[in-house]
This record gives C-alpha cells, sequence and structure tokens, in this order.
C-alpha cells in the first residue's frame, strides 16, 4: 500500500514539474535567452532579495507574463524595464535609472568624510 502512496507521489510532482518547464512557448532562442535574463535582472516587489523568475508568487508570475508578452511583441529589453518601472516603481530594477538625486546620494559620504578630516586638522592644529 505505502509503495503506491509513495508511487503516486513521484509521479504527480514529476507530471507538475514538467508542466511547469512548459509554461512558455518561445518563438526563437534569443527570445528564451532574452526572457530569462530579463526575468533575472527584475526583482519581485513582495518578495525582498528574490527576482521574478525566483518567486511564485502572484505578482511575480504576472510581471513574467507582462515580460513574455512584450518579447513576443518585439520590445526592447529597455522599453519593457522602463514599462515595468512605470508601473511598478523603480525599486523592481537591480540598476535603478541614475539621475541627479542619485549623483548627490554618492557624493555626499565622500563630502562628509573629507568635510570631517578638514575639522580634525582644525582641531589638532590649535592643540
Amino acid at each position: 500500500m505505502n509503495f503506491f502512496k509513495y508511487f503516486f507521489l513521484l509521479f504527480s510532482l514529476s507530471l507538475f514539474n514538467q508542466e511547469a518547464l512548459d509554461l512558455y512557448s518561445f518563438s526563437s532562442l534569443d527570445h528564451e535567452k532574452r526572457f530569462y535574463t530579463l526575468s533575472n535582472e527584475i526583482s519581485c516587489p513582495l518578495c525582498e532579495g528574490s527576482s521574478i523568475s525566483g518567486s511564485s508568487a502572484p505578482i511575480a508570475t504576472d510581471m513574467k507574463n507582462i515580460v513574455f508578452e512584450m518579447i513576443s511583441e518585439d520590445k526592447t529589453d529597455d522599453q519593457i524595464k522602463i514599462y515595468l518601472a512605470n508601473k511598478f516603481g523603480d525599486d523592481i530594477l537591480y540598476m535603478p535609472p541614475t539621475n541627479n538625486y542619485s549623483y548627490l546620494l554618492f557624493l555626499f559620504p565622500v563630502v562628509l568624510i573629507i568635510f570631517s578630516l578638514y575639522l580634525l586638522c582644525l582641531v589638532l592644529i590649535k592643540k
């Protein structure tokens, strides 16, 4: 009796696993490579630190479907990223676009260190 339980369990797992592998059918290898590359470059808004390729959350599935549809429509990678960033926010991109505020974010610690060293020198010189 236990043999049949284990056999059924093993059979059902292999059946569902194969179904998950055949979820998307691509027209070319280039589209498939782009899909998996983009899926790894876009993070899931629900799961912290996980890309949409590694997430089974419903929103990640929706985002993968959007990526698949836009690749099928021959949209570029940048167009897909911009569309998803506009819809879900810049936080989904592992490499968000740079703007004036991001430069300020990177330069502020350097300016703070230089200013601190200047103040330290002034205090040491007065002693």
